[in-house]
């Protein structure tokens, strides 16, 4: 419907805005790439772990590239990767990160 594709444009522009600030702003951005995996990691399905991947990976170059806070990575990643040990597909999309 008309709704809805309006709704993923608005949220394709906030991406691609977060995306462009970054290097600018990566501490402020952290909570919007958080909410993006746990909105994604919610939807159980394979689709929604390859999302939440994708931000995860957005999340560790944040963390590790532009707050040089590579331990703060390691403990968020360890932190997910016990939470849901019980979901072998989550963990085989995560697992490159």
């Amino acid at each position: 419907g008309d709704h809805s594709d309006r709704y993923d444009g608005g949220l394709y522009d906030k991406e691609r805005f977060a995306k462009e600030l970054i290097s600018e702003f990566p501490a402020e951005l952290i909570p919007f790439y958080l909410e993006r995996i746990e909105d994604n990691i919610f939807t159980k399905t394979r689709d929604g772990y390859n999302k939440a991947a994708e931000y995860a990976k957005i999340l560790k170059q944040i963390y590790v590239k532009e707050l040089k806070q590579e331990p703060k990575w390691q403990e968020w990643i360890g932190t997910i990767r016990n939470k849901y040990q019980k979901r072998p597909a989550l963990l085989d999309e995560f697992k490159s990160l």
